[in-house]
């Protein structure tokens, strides 16, 4: 798989954190595996906007500075999981605000180590700008 590829898989395989995270914790939806598999397919549809309007802009702003690193990726997985808290208003409480922002940042950390492990144990490189 091409450097780029491996990319725009990473772009499509990080929103199934926050996907999950939400089903999890959705009080919509009971605790049934089955019932969390498919609110983890409705709000994968949800998390992907946020993934592609704003996360790949953001990878693209690093990579072009030559900054894709875990610590940058989590930084602004972070900060665009606080971006989505106060889109979709969060209740206002601290406790939403930062469960956004974790989910965010691991949803990041997720891309970064697909990217990176793909990248460099399959191919020896790493998507360059």
């Amino acid at each position: 798989m091409k450097p780029f590829f491996v990319v725009i898989a990473g772009f499509f395989i990080a929103p199934v954190v926050p996907a999950v995270a939400f089903a999890v914790t959705s009080p919509a939806f009971n605790s049934e595996l089955g019932s969390i598999a498919g609110a983890s397919v409705f709000f994968y549809f949800f998390a992907l906007v946020p993934t592609i309007v704003l996360g790949v802009p953001a990878f693209l702003l690093l990579l072009r500075f030559n900054l894709v690193r875990w610590w940058s990726s989590v930084v602004g997985g972070a900060a665009i999981g606080l971006i989505v808290a106060f889109a979709i208003g969060a209740n206002a409480t601290l406790s939403a605000f930062g469960f956004c922002s974790a989910v965010g940042a691991l949803a990041a950390f997720v891309f970064w180590v697909v990217v990176r492990h793909v990248a460099i144990y399959h191919h020896g490189q790493v998507p360059a700008a």
